[in-house]
């Protein structure tokens, strides 16, 4: 480190987890949006090993129950859903959805789908079976979800991302990152 670099914090674990593998990433914003510079990281690891068996994708953990919410509020007013998903590249659940989203990314090399739903009646039912699925792959895989309603004010998953607070942390550099070791499991939403 360097007294006049600005630098964020950055918790990761790879492990694999239910929940699945985590990124925490400590918003500053004289440093740049969290989501914007790990994209930068990540697009270039993924340059360098290009011929690798994987490439690494980050998205934001997304709450599904503000979804849910804003489809009850304008049932019968849906326009328009879409959702923004990372095709898996290692193991995870099998429903249907999964092993549609896996076919993506082996048949057609795909690393990142957007599916988009419309319907200008507003008769769009997002609580099939199908739109279920997608939901809740979209929760599970740092995908997003965008909807519209008749006259309504749009929904964006990506407006209500979590997020993890440290309470009264003042420490900065080293001693910030010992205090985020011992803290990990809250920072990662594993508590």
């Amino acid at each position: 480190m360097h007294e006049t670099w600005l630098a964020a914090l950055v918790v990761i674990d790879p492990t694999h987890h239910e929940d699945g593998q985590k990124l925490a990433f400590e918003s500053i914003a004289n440093v740049g949006k969290p989501l914007m510079l790990i994209g930068s990281l990540l697009n270039s690891i993924n340059e360098r090993y290009i011929y690798g068996p994987y490439a690494i994708e980050a998205g934001q953990i997304i709450e599904t129950q503000e979804f849910w919410d804003y489809v009850k509020e304008n049932k019968g007013k849906i326009t328009s859903v879409s959702f923004d998903l990372i095709a898996p590249n290692m193991f995870g659940n099998s429903d249907d959805w999964d092993e549609d989203m896996r076919d993506f990314r082996e048949q057609e090399q795909a690393r990142k789908i957007r599916i988009t739903i419309n319907n200008s009646d507003g008769t769009i039912d997002p609580e099939t079976k199908r739109m279920r699925q997608a939901v809740s792959y979209a929760e599970r895989n740092s995908g997003s979800i965008k909807a519209r309603a008749k006259g309504r004010k749009n929904y964006n998953s990506r407006d209500a991302a979590k997020r993890s607070y440290i309470d009264d942390v003042s420490e900065t550099g080293v001693e910030l990152v010992k205090v985020a070791s011992k803290l990990v499991k809250r920072i990662l939403g594993r508590e």
